[in-house]
């Protein structure tokens, strides 16, 4: 951990928080029946360029897909995500 965060430049006490942080949520999840199912989904990325290869396609949880640009901030990406999942998840 040290040598990670020594080689990454973070401070030990930032690997520290998000480590409590992951936790908290991850406990959280626990106790909520609603919030079942994985917080990492597994990933392929194809070898060779598809048709749509300018496009990133994400597929959610009840078989729903995402066919966003590549252009696409990924910070906007994740928080789209994120406010999808969640209001599945309220639903």
């Amino acid at each position: 951990m040290r040598a990670f965060c020594r080689r990454e430049g973070l401070p030990e006490s930032a690997w520290y928080a998000w480590r409590r942080t992951i936790q908290e949520r991850d406990s959280s999840r626990e106790t909520q029946p609603s919030a079942a199912g994985p917080a990492f989904v597994p990933v392929r990325v194809p070898t060779a360029a598809p048709a749509n290869a300018g496009e990133v396609i994400v597929e959610l949880r009840g078989g729903r897909v995402l066919r966003l640009p590549l252009s696409m901030p990924p910070a906007q990406l994740a928080a789209l995500v994120h406010a999808i999942e969640k209001a599945e998840d309220a639903a």
